[in-house]
């Protein structure tokens, strides 16, 4: 009885462990499963990533190339504009003369020339001191130099550019050129093969206006590139006896009013002693004037008291 009850216990135990065994089996199976799915998933997220960060990177150098196409298409089309630039300048300056010469010598360093130039030499009453206009022609490409050699040259109250685009009428004379060429050519090809006198001066007569034309557009082309290489840059210069700078302090206003006053009362002064030499002249030539009649009427007088 006892050895039944034993081995019933060993049966119950060896079952119990079989039991146990399979149970962890299948754990580990579960687990194996799990991660082999959690790294299938894995490898597609990789890839996703991947790819993503490849789109993003493509559509970055997209975008940059795109912008750099762009920036080159605007410099071509600026580049192919024809474009005339003015400039007018309003200076003052307390080396009047070295200005001149300055600016002047700047234009032609640059590779342009003096236009026209007119001086005005004021006069002796004050606030009226010495003043020029400068009419400039400076090279497109280096007006930004000049503009920036004015700033040393004297004090630049106002400066003022106007940009005109020529491209329409340059790219129109162009075209009238070329077909007025072209049939100038043909009109000296049936001028060669006429055989009449009559097609002759219809020929030389078509041929005419047409030279005159040709040559009026050639002018108007010359004109145009003439002020598309060269900016025309006008200068008002005024001489000033002490130029204001921006920012003065209160004691520096009050040196310049005091300054102001002194030449006030010295201009005045200079032109109340000049009006009274002036009248003491002319007094002076009124009195003698005065005592030469008295003198050839006492003469007069004295002569026919002896007759």
């Amino acid at each position: 009885m006892k050895h039944r009850k034993t081995g019933t216990l060993l049966l119950l135990c060896l079952l119990t462990l079989a039991l146990l065994l399979s149970a962890c089996g299948a754990q580990n199976k579960t687990a194996d499963y799990e991660s082999t799915i959690m790294a299938e998933d894995a490898v597609p997220r990789e890839a996703d990533a991947l790819l993503d960060a490849g789109l993003t990177k493509a559509a970055e150098d997209s975008s940059a190339s795109a912008a750099k196409s762009g920036a080159n298409e605007a410099e071509r089309a600026t580049a192919g504009r024809k474009l005339i630039k003015d400039v007018d300048a309003n200076l003052e300056t307390e080396k009047f003369n070295e200005c001149l010469k300055g600016l002047e010598a700047k234009a032609i360093a640059l590779g342009g020339h003096v236009s026209s130039k007119n001086t005005n030499n004021g006069s002796y009453n004050w606030e009226q001191h010495r003043s020029a206009t400068l009419v400039l022609r400076i090279p497109a490409d280096k007006l930004d130099a000049f503009e920036k050699a004015l700033e040393e040259k004297a004090h630049v109250i106002d400066i003022s550019e106007t940009v005109r685009d020529v491209t329409m009428q340059y790219t129109d004379v162009a075209a009238h050129i070329k077909a007025m060429t072209t049939e100038r050519e043909t009109l000296l090809q049936l001028l060669e093969s006429a055989k009449s006198t009559e097609e002759v001066l219809q020929v030389r007569q078509q041929l005419t206006q047409v030279r005159y034309e040709l040559d009026s557009l050639e002018g108007q082309m010359r004109l145009l590139e003439d002020q598309i290489a060269l900016s025309t840059v006008t200068l008002n210069i005024t001489e000033e006896r002490r130029v204001k700078p921006e920012k003065r302090g209160f004691w520096a206003g009050v040196g310049d009013i005091f300054d102001r006053s002194l030449e006030f009362f010295y201009d005045l002064a200079q032109n109340l002693l000049g009006g009274v030499l002036y009248l003491l002249l002319l007094a002076a030539a009124v009195a003698a004037l005065i005592l030469l009649i008295r003198g050839r009427r006492r003469k007069k007088a004295a002569r026919r008291a002896q007759g």
